[in-house]
């Protein structure tokens, strides 16, 4: 972001909330550091792909990244309980 404006910039004004950082921080204790990085790295995609397909539906142009993160979330949550292979979490 900052090499883009080509100045220094605080990702917290315009680009990640607040709230994004605190979500992610709560979520960290359920992961294993590669798992971890894996869902960030997927929820980031995740995110982008869903604020494509509600564009039109949304009134603000911002991305609701720890909604949408939440959402993968509850699916790696019911993966986890639900099939039988190694945990990505450490939920079980």
């Amino acid at each position: 972001m900052s090499a883009k404006q080509k100045r220094i910039l605080n990702p917290f004004k315009n680009y990640f909330g607040f709230g994004d950082l605190l979500f992610f921080m709560a979520l960290s204790p359920f992961f294993v550091l590669r798992n971890y990085i894996v869902y960030f790295i997927v929820s980031m995609f995740f995110s982008i792909v869903l604020y494509f397909a509600f564009k039109k539906v949304m009134k603000k142009e911002t991305i609701p990244l720890a909604g949408y993160a939440s959402v993968l979330f509850l699916f790696i949550i019911a993966a986890d309980f639900l099939l039988d292979y190694s945990h990505i979490s450490l939920l079980g």
